[in-house]
Parts: structure tokens; C-alpha cells; sequence
């Protein structure tokens, strides 16, 4: 299992080192690293960036490195919160396109914590909508999303804010 926090952790090293640190944690072969690596870096486009220093990337580029790093090793589980806050439209296609393909292809379980209604209808089978620390309604997307049974959960995807 692992986590991607909102507000992003990277190493102060290069890109390539931030994707094997995980895999080298789980003394994961140096040759599997090395292609795992690699393939996280072409699909994500990070591949021209592989010798940079994370702290001079932009904040999409980070963002595509945490989101590399967090599945180089193949979680069962990924947390995510907000993935694809203040990352520009094509960023947020490329992360959306991979969360589509590890979850379909690996496997992967993962939970998404966000407010962006458009992408969790690309994104998410299952909904929960919570509200002051409590679960107000749970089902597939197009339930809750389409036909809401709770005046909360009817007013926040209206847009009217919830005191």
C-alpha cells in the first residue's frame, strides 16, 4: 500500500533515483528497477527528465514523478489525495490515463479523496460522499453522482456550499 499526499514528498536527488527509491527499499533486483523505471518514465513522458533534480522540475512534472514513484513497486492499494490538484489539463489526462491502466491491467484497488466531480465520474466506480467526518451516502458513481438520495450530497455536487 502507499499513499500520495496532496502536498508532494519527493527526494532531493534526480527523477530516475526518486522512482528506484521504493523498489531499492524492497531490495527489488537492480535490473528489474532499471526497467520498471524506465517504463514508468516513457509512459509518463518523464523519460527526457531521468537526470533532473525533482526540486527543479514544474509542479506537473513533480506531480507525474510522485504518482511514478508511488506505483514503481505495484501497491494493492493506492491512496490518493487530490492527484491531479494544480497540475495543467494534459498532466491530468496522462495521470488519468495511467490510474485507468494500473487499475485495469494490475489490479490495483485505489481510493481517490478529491472534489473535482468531472474526474471522479471518469475515475471512480464506487462513491463515497462524506460529510463533517461522517459517511452521508455510498454506491456507484452514476447512483450517487446521478440520482443523490441526501440533501447534502445533492447540494455539493450542485456547487452550494455546505455549512
Amino acid at each position: 500500500m502507499t499513499l500520495l499526499f496532496l502536498q508532494l514528498s519527493l527526494i532531493h536527488t534526480t527523477v530516475e533515483l526518486n522512482l528506484a527509491y521504493p523498489l531499492r527499499l524492497r531490495k527489488v533486483p537492480q535490473d528489474v528497477t532499471k526497467a520498471r523505471v524506465a517504463e514508468l518514465m516513457d509512459e509518463l513522458g518523464l523519460t527526457p527528465l531521468a537526470r533532473q533534480k525533482a526540486r527543479d522540475l514544474s509542479g506537473g512534472e513533480m506531480q507525474k514523478v510522485a504518482f511514478a514513484r508511488a506505483l514503481s513497486f505495484r501497491p494493492e492499494l493506492l491512496l490518493m489525495d487530490e492527484p491531479t490538484s494544480n497540475i495543467d489539463m494534459a498532466a491530468t489526462a496522462e495521470i488519468e490515463r495511467i490510474i485507468k491502466k494500473e487499475n485495469a491491467e494490475e489490479g490495483m484497488t485505489m481510493v481517490i479523496v478529491g472534489h473535482n466531480l468531472a474526474q471522479i465520474r471518469r475515475l471512480c466506480d464506487e462513491v463515497i460522499f462524506m460529510s463533517q467526518g461522517r459517511i452521508v451516502e455510498c454506491g456507484t458513481a452514476a447512483e450517487v453522482l446521478g440520482r443523490p438520495q441526501f440533501p447534502e450530497t445533492k447540494a455539493f455536487i450542485e456547487g452550494r456550499l455546505l455549512l
